[in-house]
């Protein structure tokens, strides 16, 4: 999740769903969805129907998004124009720092571009791909916060991001600071 103040979208949570059924997923994004402007979901592959109940039940709030070639190159060149103009503040947590340098800009013998990272125990640079999310969802949202989901890996994650464990353990985090950051 992120949030705009000023010109400046500052990284607010990040949920790792790793290994979580779908409809946990769902239940979770759910819950966090209302105190958001906008969302932006995976739609691609296994993600569809998880991002299209969810755009059914949150109408203009949620953005089912294709990752096409096209759409994966808009979102990780805005990324890449956020941190060059230094507007993007993202937590000094490991396992998002690596998904961010992992994704690399690849020319395909046809002269075209796509976006990739090589697939690890950890994931496919999903983080990357989350973040990349809500900055999409909050390039089209008025002001405030808006997040970005991916379908498949789960894991709560309670380290890193200054974020605190408050015993919550696998439920459903449903605390947010004055200013927006998610607590679990």
């Amino acid at each position: 999740m992120v949030e705009k103040l000023g010109d400046v979208q500052w990284t607010r949570g990040l949920i790792e769903m790793r290994n979580m059924k779908f409809s946990d997923q769902e239940n979770i994004l759910s819950d966090i969805i209302p105190r958001c402007l906008r969302g932006a979901v995976d739609s691609t592959g296994l993600g569809s129907e998880m991002a299209e109940r969810l755009a059914a039940k949150f109408p203009g709030k949620v953005e089912p998004v294709s990752f096409t070639a096209p759409r994966k190159q808009e979102m990780a060149v805005r990324m890449r124009r956020h941190f060059e103009e230094r507007t993007l503040r993202v937590p000094q947590y490991g396992a998002l720092r690596r998904d961010l340098n992992a994704v690399k800009r690849i020319v395909t013998s046809a002269g075209n571009i796509r976006f990739d990272a090589e697939r690890t125990e950890q994931g496919h640079a999903d983080r990357f791909w989350a973040l990349a999310l809500a900055l999409h969802a909050a390039g089209r949202a008025p002001r405030a916060v808006a997040m970005g989901a991916l379908d498949g890996e789960a894991e709560w994650n309670r380290t890193g991001l200054g974020i605190r464990d408050s015993g919550l353990g696998n439920q459903t985090p449903n605390r947010f600071d004055e200013r927006g950051t998610l607590w679990l």
